[in-house]
């Protein structure tokens, strides 16, 4: 009896490592499905253009690494379809004001349709709802005639308002999804303190969501770094780094992948050192 017991519990290890094994093997299968194409542009983008185009074979590391790619993208002043410096500048700058802007009207916003009782609030629900599913390629051609009249055609200011207009109504839900989790004890303590409104609204709400809120701004920033259509329609001349990726597509893969390599590189900064936040605002309301 005893030898069946300890049999039993030798193959209850074996099964336990086995199926240990198999989720481990699992969880790298699916991670290298996810990080090919970012090696592959990674690959690309280090490679002479004689390695790129070669019909024969697919080259995997026989070749001589170059950062001409690189160097071109960054630094040719002489083919605008080449450089790719202004556009990062441009994107970088459309991103951190959009996101700026979203967030400042958002936390008030979202506080306000949470904490007060408003008499259009099914409105104005029902406004931001119709507003987060409209694509924006619906909403284009009537924006392009009014940029142009407001002369915010072919400015970075104005690619600011359109990806702020877009990221308002998801980030104001998304607060405001937070902010409903928080206790209405804890503001009514605070108003028998003494507490006013703002100060209740600054000192109490704000420390306890500001998790959430940067899980906000990570995706509105994202969002704005990635937009396409409004680049598109609304520029001419300031070019974001989507729409140099599209233009570099007719020159060469070389240099439309050092593009992408380049445009991954603040996203994924920005993830690295902020992904024990992202962790804690995503489950921000799920432990009562």
């Amino acid at each position: 009896m005893s030898y069946l017991l300890k049999f039993k519990c030798i193959l209850n290890r074996k099964i336990g490592l086995l199926r240990n094994l198999l989720r481990d093997l699992s969880a790298v299968f699916v991670v290298s499905i996810f990080l090919f194409p970012i090696f592959w542009l990674l690959l690309i983008s280090i490679k002479p253009v004689d390695a790129i185009f070669e019909y024969k074979d697919i080259i995997w590391f026989d070749f001589s690494p170059t950062f001409f790619n690189y160097e071109q993208t960054i630094f040719n002043k002489k083919t605008e379809y080449l450089s790719s410096r202004y556009a990062l500048f441009a994107s970088l700058i459309v991103a951190l004001g959009s996101t700026f802007i979203t967030i400042s009207f958002a936390i008030p916003a979202a506080f306000a349709l949470s904490r007060y009782s408003l008499r259009s609030i099914r409105a104005i629900f029902i406004f931001l709802f119709f507003q987060r599913f409209v694509p924006s390629i619906v909403i284009i051609v009537p924006l392009v005639f009014f940029y142009h009249q407001l002369n915010l055609y072919d400015s970075l200011f104005g690619l600011i308002l359109a990806h702020a207009a877009m990221s308002l109504p998801f980030v104001i839900f998304f607060i405001k999804s937070f902010i409903d989790e928080i206790s209405l004890e804890i503001r009514e303590a605070a108003i028998i303190d003494g507490a006013t409104a703002l100060g209740t609204f600054f000192y109490i709400y704000i420390p306890i969501i500001r998790n959430s809120i940067l899980v906000a701004a990570m995706l509105c920033f994202i969002f704005s770094w990635t937009e396409f259509v409004f680049g598109l329609f609304l520029t001419s001349s300031n070019r974001t780094l989507p729409i140099q990726m599209a233009l570099s597509m007719n020159q060469s893969w070389g240099f439309t992948s050092a593009i992408s390599v380049i445009s991954l590189i603040p996203v994924f900064i920005l993830v690295l050192f902020s992904q024990r936040y992202l962790i804690r605002g995503f489950t921000m309301g799920l432990n009562k």
